[in-house]
């Protein structure tokens, strides 16, 4: 294969995942959200975040994870608090609604892998991700 293709062939993978991710999404009645929203509800999962942390958590910029926020807000599935030692921040926390989303989000997400990985060994799984973690790590700012 023609290694000179590879920034058109990562892109236009993730473009299918994307997509293929994205019907997943609809098919759960979540609400109208996008794959993108699903990094926030995963990172919230754990407990309500500062918006800061976040953004950092999801690596999006904090215009960026205000955007997803309020979408999320709109359709029900998490809510933004004021900080109680800084009233010009905010956290973000799941509603139950969202909690239930986020359960059948990343439900999705492991359907999403499993077609990724369909045909691989699971040697294959193993190099695959540790070299696709390498390529991440190779872009790190």
């Amino acid at each position: 294969m023609d290694s000179r293709r590879i920034i058109h062939l990562l892109s236009r993978t993730r473009d299918r995942i994307q997509k293929h991710f994205q019907h997943e999404i609809d098919g759960l009645k979540v609400g109208k959200i996008a794959p993108a929203h699903g990094s926030v509800l995963y990172a919230l999962m754990d407990g309500p975040k500062a918006m800061q942390d976040l953004a950092r958590l999801i690596e999006r910029d904090t215009s960026t994870v205000t955007a997803l926020a309020d979408k999320l807000e709109k359709v029900g599935l998490a809510q933004r608090t004021v900080a109680p030692h800084d009233t010009r921040s905010y956290f973000m926390a799941l509603t139950p609604k969202g909690k239930i989303a986020a359960r059948k989000v990343i439900g999705a997400s492991r359907g999403v892998v499993t077609r990724i990985f369909k045909g691989f060994s699971a040697a294959e799984r193993e190099e695959f991700t540790r070299l696709l973690f390498r390529v991440y790590q190779n872009m790190e700012e």
